[in-house]
């Protein structure tokens, strides 16, 4: 497998994935920056830290409510051609499943949060936030169908109204009732963005008793034994990306535990291009496996690879050289203390991320099970090595435990990768993006650090500076070529097309 060619284009099928999810989860990323440090400034630091310890406990309560339901309609509706009567069943099944899983989550998390053992400041939001998780899975499960159809355009269009009603409401809600405002926010958001879905969906199919149990007996078994599995890789993701601050909190303090998110939000937006990587190449993995098509695998693979590469180092180095900036700027002075757990984070983030242009191929083409298995792995080792070093060296010892567990993650992915057919991105190509990540950082890293300016003259420079030192590095190496950037911005403005 080389690293050579262009951007591959099996009918144009992930490059338009790409395109596609690129656009709308850049939108939402973009959303996201101006609402967070409005939603911080509006918030006391204590109450950033009571609404990260109660996001971190219901992510985990919605990921086991979710069933694993959106990789696996994905996965199983990418198995069959656009219109076939088994397409619309596979999205009919999952649907249903959603609604039961949904009612289960709600009775459950609802009961939990009216337990004597959920202290007072907690019991009022984890309520609010179980009324959404019925419109939560259908949200999902919507997603799931249009991702299969390859049309993620409208799945994204979705997540970016969602995304927006969520900011205004939660600002507006925070400032007119306190902290609650936010959660009523996201409820009221996701139930208008699953309506939306739903609205699209029932045009498509005709949704009749008879056709659901239909449905159900053809498609109802092999999607919930998917998402079974998919559950167990998601709910271990989700510990192991939450973990830390639910432990920074019970050693240290709820403010430290917000201060420590504050250092996990820059980390993790790293993740975006291999984050688009990952919703792009499973149904289109899907697809090709089921049509026994292992060459356009191994060249999307390789692809993917190769741009999760560059993303990570421009994105990755980039922030390490002005992290304490960002903070200051995007957070406050309150939070100057997140600039070396984030800088730590950024390492442990780049493996993670790197990881992530195999394991989608992976669940697609049978080795779902080993992929979650390297999850739950990774949740351990991150478990075990942040309740050795928290309780010593505070936030630093959980970001280290986390970048930790990310490395273990990707070793794991390789090891897993190695057993299956595929081939291994070129040495050669590997290589050069080796080069081309240490020369960046051996010229970025030093211009930064003798930056006279303040943090936002910093950033601005920054930005500019690095982006362009990026890009001709990139051209230079032969790593990014005319044609490809082209190619890419072609797609954007056609749009879904």
């Amino acid at each position: 497998m080389t690293g050579d060619e262009e951007l591959p284009d099996s009918g144009g099928s992930l490059l338009r994935s790409f395109v596609s999810v690129f656009t709308g989860r850049a939108t939402v990323l973009a959303i996201t920056i101006a609402f967070t440090p409005l939603l911080v400034r509006v918030l006391t630091p204590r109450e950033f830290g009571v609404f990260a310890t109660v996001m971190a406990v219901f992510t985990v309560v919605e990921a086991v409510g979710k069933g694993g339901l959106f990789s696996a309609i994905a996965n199983q509706v990418a198995k069959f051609d656009p219109g076939d009567t088994e397409e619309s069943d596979a999205g009919l099944a999952g649907i249903v499943l959603a609604v039961v899983y949904g009612v289960v989550a709600t009775i459950v998390l609802a009961g939990v949060a009216g337990l004597a053992i959920v202290p007072d400041p907690y019991e009022l939001h984890l309520l609010v936030l179980a009324a959404g998780l019925l419109a939560g899975n259908l949200f999902t499960a919507f997603q799931g169908v249009y991702y299969g159809r390859r049309d993620e355009w409208v799945a994204e269009r979705a997540g970016v109204l969602w995304q927006l009603l969520y900011a205004a409401l939660a600002v507006a809600l925070a400032v007119a009732v306190g902290l609650v405002g936010v959660f009523v926010g996201y409820v009221v958001a996701t139930f208008v963005a699953a309506g939306v879905l739903w609205w699209s969906f029932a045009r498509d199919v005709d949704v009749t008793l008879g056709r659901i149990r239909r449905a159900l007996r053809s498609q109802g078994r092999e999607i919930a034994s998917f998402g079974a599995v998919q559950t167990f890789g998601g709910l271990a993701g989700i510990l192991l990306h939450r973990t830390d601050i639910l432990l920074v909190n019970y050693f240290g303090t709820v403010t430290e535990s917000g201060i420590y998110r504050a250092a996990l939000v820059p980390a993790e937006v790293i993740w975006f291009v291999p984050f688009v990587i990952q919703l792009s190449l499973l149904q289109n993995a899907s697809n090709h496996w089921a049509n026994d098509d292992l060459g356009q695998i191994d060249a999307d693979t390789a692809v993917s690879f190769k741009y999760a590469f560059l993303a990570m180092t421009l994105f990755g180095v980039g922030l390490f050289g002005l992290a304490e900036e960002f903070v200051v700027l995007y957070f406050g002075p309150a939070y100057a203390s997140a600039a070396t757990p984030l800088r730590i984070l950024l390492v442990g983030a780049f493996l993670f991320g790197l990881s992530r242009a195999f394991t989608p191929t992976l669940k697609a083409t049978g080795h779902n099970v080993a992929t979650e298995v390297v999850t739950g792995v990774g949740l351990i080792a991150n478990v075990a090595l942040n309740l050795l070093l928290i309780p010593r060296f505070g936030m630093t010892g959980a970001a280290t435990g986390t970048a930790l567990s990310y490395g273990v993650m990707l070793a794991g992915s390789l090891f897993v990768w190695g057993k299956t057919p595929f081939g291994f991105p070129s040495a050669r190509e590997v290589r050069r993006l080796g080069v081309h990540l240490l020369a960046f950082a051996a010229l970025y890293l030093p211009l930064m650090a003798v930056v006279p300016f303040g943090p936002l003259p910093s950033i601005g420079v920054g930005a500019i500076a690095g982006g362009l030192l990026f890009l001709v590095l990139s051209v230079r190496m032969e790593l990014l070529s005319r044609a490809q950037l082209r190619a890419v911005v072609t797609r954007a403005r056609r749009g879904r097309t």
